[in-house]
């Protein structure tokens, strides 16, 4: 699991099958910047809404965590800044562990484009139990917001393959008369 911080540059020339999540944020004459989200934490095996959610709780919980860690070491060096950023995003893309895209975001309208991963101060005072329900309860509020529930499926449908007829060969006894 990793996360890398990508310029205009490198965002612009980075494919479009990649694995992961993806956060993308506006910047200066349309020049997006981003952060990708990639390994087997933040890569969905499939496009349902248990995945998006395990998905999703991942990301908002290195954000917090992140946080949390910054504002720890900053009592001693006030220079300490994470990579992560604390405004809303513009864009979510989310890909499956193959590539496969199952849902870009454009949160420029959205509901929840007021609210944002970065957990507040009174948001990292709480315990550590609080802090695993108010992630969860946050991620649950997003896909709520964005319409997951409504888009993808419970459970990912398994095709059935209907199975083959065989037809016995009937053998019949001809008496051949000499």
């Amino acid at each position: 699991m990793a996360i890398s911080k990508l310029t205009a540059e490198q965002f612009s020339a980075m494919s479009s099958n990649f694995s992961g999540v993806v956060l993308e944020y506006a910047g200066k004459d349309g020049n997006n910047s981003a952060i990708h989200f990639f390994g087997v934490d933040y890569e969905a095996t499939g496009k349902t809404q248990d995945e998006m959610l395990r998905v999703v709780k991942n990301v908002m919980l290195a954000h917090w965590l992140t946080k949390a860690k910054e504002t720890e070491l900053r009592e001693s060096n006030d220079g300490i800044r994470c990579k992560l950023r604390a405004s809303t995003p513009v864009k979510i893309h989310i890909h499956t562990d193959k590539g496969e895209t199952v849902k870009v975001y454009d949160l420029a309208n959205s509901e929840w484009a007021k609210i944002g991963l970065m957990p507040t101060k009174v948001d990292l005072e709480r315990s550590a139990r609080d802090q695993k329900k108010t992630v969860h309860s946050a991620a649950v509020a997003m896909l709520e917001a964005l319409k997951f529930r409504v888009e993808l499926p419970k459970e990912e449908k398994a095709e059935t393959k209907k199975p083959e007829q065989k037809t016995a060969e009937v053998a019949t006894k001809i008496d051949i008369a000499a």
